[in-house]
């Protein structure tokens, strides 16, 4: 079933998106019903149009999530254009899903709602296709480790051994050094890949840890340059509900990154602070580094994407992203070139 886009004067493009296969909408009526829902959705919840437009809106949430629905339409009467709310979502399959609604307010009541999928509760398995995508990535990953190692030992020793012809032969020299290089950055790259696949679904544990316990074992695994100065501002009375592992990693990820443009002479300082919302608990990590040029820092939370030649293989915020989405939460990112970068890792309490 393919249901009609809705009625947009003047917005042709509002049709297309409806179309678009890709991101999830649907019209929701003064009376909570949907009037209109379009392909994406009826994929995301696992539904056909029929299911969708014979249940009430509240039908496909869960009940804790009312209170943050109700504000949003609230906020809709009385007279806002547009509200983003995060809400929980129960698909036919009894599977509950985290997405992020933009709900804007249209003619007689009725409210479009872009949905766009967030993180998979952690009660909820991986999807078959996502959990082989993950096995495949890892066995690749360490499979292929030995022999980029060993490629990259082989130019090194070859250089070793043949530097008395070397002297004469500039290009055999720089293909050889290369060689080595891309070597040992395609083995750093194999190896931040096992760590991204092996982060699998988390497990939240339900009591509140103490997060300076959990920060304190992430610094013990960095090892911070000489010049480097670490100060952590975080009060002991401060908590939060976690995957204690994955989010040791995912601090690790953004310590390294924080530490890594810096030059090993430089006086340089490191900061970790957080700080509670209503909602959140939020762990910021601040370096007074070289900073990102603005054209790079909307692509840098995917995998492979990195800032420049010296950063790294490109793997850590994506595992800081992975771990913010399993946990519900947001990674945003903050910098100015030459002034440094502060990195707010946002988790739900």
């Amino acid at each position: 079933m393919n249901p009609t886009a809705p009625d947009v004067a003047g917005a042709a493009w509002w049709s297309l998106l409806w179309n678009s296969g890709t991101v999830a909408l649907a019209l929701v009526g003064p009376d909570r019903r949907y009037r209109a829902v379009n392909d994406a959705l009826c994929r995301w919840l696992d539904a056909d149009a029929a299911t969708l437009l014979g249940w009430s809106y509240e039908r496909v949430g869960h009940p804790l999530d009312l209170d943050a629905e109700l504000d949003a339409f609230v906020r809709l009467a009385d007279g806002a254009s547009a509200v983003t709310y995060v809400r929980r979502f129960r698909t036919v399959r009894e599977r509950e899903m985290i997405a992020t609604v933009q709900a804007i307010a249209g003619a007689d009541g009725v409210v479009l709602q872009m949905i766009v999928p967030g993180a998979i509760a952690a009660s909820v398995p991986p999807s078959t296709s996502a959990h082989c995508l993950e096995q495949l990535a890892a066995a690749l990953s360490h499979d292929a480790q030995e022999p980029v190692r060993t490629l990259g030992v082989t130019a090194g020793l070859l250089m070793e051994r043949l530097e008395p012809l070397l002297g004469t032969h500039e290009r055999e020299r720089a293909l050889l050094q290369g060689m080595e290089k891309n070597a040992g950055r395609l083995g750093r790259q194999m190896r931040a890949l096992v760590r991204y696949a092996r982060l699998g679904t988390p497990v939240i544990d339900p009591a509140p840890r103490p997060l300076h316990a959990v920060i304190a074992a992430a610094c013990e695994q960095v090892p911070f340059p000489a010049a480097t100065t670490l100060r952590v501002t975080v009060a002991p009375e401060i908590q939060v509900r976690c995957d204690r592992a994955q989010l040791i990693t995912a601090l690790v990820e953004l310590l390294r990154n924080a530490i890594a443009p810096h030059a090993p002479e430089r006086p340089t300082t490191v900061t970790i602070s957080a700080h509670l919302t209503a909602e959140h608990c939020v762990v910021s990590i601040a370096d007074d580094g070289v900073g990102i040029a603005a054209l790079d820092q909307p692509r840098l939370f995917r995998l492979f994407a990195a800032s420049g030649p010296g950063a790294g293989a490109g793997v850590g915020l994506a595992v800081v992203r992975a771990v913010a989405d399993g946990h519900g939460g947001e990674v945003r990112l903050e910098s100015t070139q030459g002034s440094g970068t502060v990195v707010h890792l946002s988790l739900p309490r």
